[in-house]
């Protein structure tokens, strides 16, 4: 049983995720509740909890410095950030400084079970890697190998804190000789695992086969190398290497033609694509900072291409600070593509995935690829929790289904197509097995057929033959918005393409949108989109 502390400045929320969810029966225990910051603080202070859900705007102490409190203490507490779609400026720094994960207001209970659910899952990983590191002398006779692979594994996440002295000795224990300034840190990431790689069960193995053929070339070229597995479902290994004896040649070259190899072997032999990222020579005591580097070389892959050696000194520099990106291409896209997933409108999907690729295409230059990537794992990840959501409660999906809608296999030239490839498959299996009654589905039937006109919910219930506060509160359950919410997305959303794509008056779309108010079409846009009309057209 973990234990939890909820922080928000309004006790209304405090009382509803204290009162509406059963935490001992997700495997949590509510330790207690605080209104602010300073007050969470004095808690800190006394108890650990293992897990923080926080508001991010409070007065006094907000939740971004009680976040960064945690950090720096290294409390080793999970914090989940509450912000609504104004703060997501906010969310993005929170998740940046080390947020487990964040959640929309109005807060959704199964969205936030979901993430909770993750965080006692990642504190029982947490707790068996304690136990792991504290048997490990134990381990090391029967398995040196098992060892050093776990060992290595946390200097690259930068997870082991020994002292030089107490490294020296695991090193020495695990006949790990990491005592050269001339090593470096190759990350490879599979793409493609080809016909072999199908079944996921067998991808363990293949990642084995590349560390073999890897550590085969280095060897012949005078090199130790140390292979590491980090995630087969990824596709993502590590591989450190340093020079035996100084040699008298070029080790750049050695290293890059070195890796090519593997890579073009790993195509011929293993039928799979993979792309490898390269650091510069370090220290030991740098692994950390190195496998960044090399992640962050690899991560150009997503514009560049699939199947290559991407050298980080041949790159633009890492960026030491970097906020992460909005991908998203609109507040209402995600409803937009929701809306096409289960009306089954695939000429809607298509659009919206071309729509995010055109958005990723516009910020590219602004940003390292390893944060569009990143920003692109969120945005799908909250998508899938979504569209899982709406599949049959008996219905299980394992969380690696998860990948299904990640970029690590995506390029950003085809993302739209691939996208689109993904949504169409999900559209179907949702369609199938949806749990959303038939009237809900005839609804949005309606409703995108004749949103433009002064359409109303009385108008919806009247063709459904429903009772209006019924059918208002059905919509509600199942959609996760308003009615009148959801129309204005729709919208605003048409609004938007016509003023980017005709040059017609902005009280004219107002009205061929739905609005016969200009001025209300003007405040529901600004609220939506952040601009008004005029601004908007101005700023494409």
């Amino acid at each position: 049983m973990y234990s939890m502390l909820i922080v928000d400045d309004e006790k209304w929320v405090r009382q509803g995720l204290k009162q509406t969810i059963d935490w001992q029966a997700h495997g949590v225990e509510l330790w207690g509740e605080a209104q602010n910051g300073e007050e969470a603080f004095t808690w800190l202070s006394r108890s650990r909890p293992d897990i923080v859900i926080t508001d991010i705007k409070m007065p006094g102490m907000d939740g971004l410095t009680l976040l960064e409190y945690i950090n720096k203490q290294k409390l080793h507490t999970k914090v989940i950030i509450i912000s609504g779609y104004s703060d997501f400026s906010y969310a993005q720094k929170a998740v940046k400084c080390g947020a487990y994960g964040y959640v929309l207001k109005p807060i959704e209970e199964r969205e936030l079970l979901e993430i909770v659910h993750h965080c006692v899952e990642d504190l029982d990983n947490d707790q068996k890697r304690v136990s792991i590191i504290e048997e490990m002398q134990g381990q090391i006779r029967e398995s040196i190998p098992l060892a050093r692979q776990r060992y290595l594994e946390q200097l690259l996440r930068g997870e082991s804190e020994s002292n030089v002295r107490d490294a020296e000795t695991i090193r020495r224990a695990l006949q790990l000789p990491l005592n050269s300034d001339e090593m470096q840190v190759a990350v490879i990431r599979v793409f493609d695992w080809g016909y072999k790689g199908e079944a996921r069960s067998g991808r363990s193995a293949m990642l084995h086969a590349i560390g073999v053929i890897a550590e085969k070339r280095f060897q012949e070229k005078g090199y130790r190398s140390f292979f590491c597995k980090l995630s087969d479902e990824d596709g993502d290994a590590a591989l450190v290497f340093l020079p035996e004896h100084t040699v008298g040649f070029d080790n750049k070259t050695v290293v890059s033609s070195i890796l090519i190899e593997v890579l073009e072997e790993s195509r011929r032999a293993l039928d799979m694509t993979a792309s490898i990222g390269l650091s510069q020579a370090i220290g030991w005591e740098k692994l950390a900072s190195a496998y960044t580097e090399a992640v962050y070389a690899c991560s150009y892959s997503f514009f560049k291409g699939k199947g290559k050696l991407y050298d980080g000194q041949q790159l633009p520099p890492y960026p030491a600070a970097s906020d992460i990106p909005t991908v998203c291409p609109s507040p209402e896209w995600d409803n937009r593509v929701t809306h096409a997933i289960k009306t089954g409108d695939s000429e809607l999907i298509r659009q919206t995935a071309r729509e995010l690729q055109q958005h990723i295409e516009e910020i590219a230059p602004k940003f390292a690829p390893l944060h569009i990537v990143q920003a692109l794992r969120i945005l799908l990840a909250n998508l899938f929790y979504k569209l899982k959501g709406c599949l049959h409660k008996e219905e299980t999906v394992e969380r690696s289904t998860l990948t299904e809608l990640l970029p690590s296999s995506f390029q950003l030239e085809d993302l739209s197509s691939q996208l689109a490839s993904e949504l169409t498959k999900w559209s179907s299996r949702i369609r199938e097995t949806a749990s959303r009654s038939r009237l809900v589905e005839l609804g949005l039937e309606y409703i995108g057929q004749h949103f433009t006109r002064q359409i109303t919910l009385q108008d919806v219930s009247n063709h459904l033959y429903v009772n209006a506060s019924y059918f208002s509160r059905l919509f509600h359950e199942e959609m996760g918005e308003t009615f009148v919410r959801y129309v204005a997305g729709l919208r605003i959303s048409k609004a938007k393409q016509l003023l980017k794509g005709t040059t017609k008056k902005i009280y004219e779309i107002a009205d061929e949108v739905g609005y016969s108010d200009f001025r209300h079409f003007v405040k529901t846009f600004k609220e939506l989109v952040g601009l008004t009309p005029t601004q908007y057209r101005d700023s494409i």
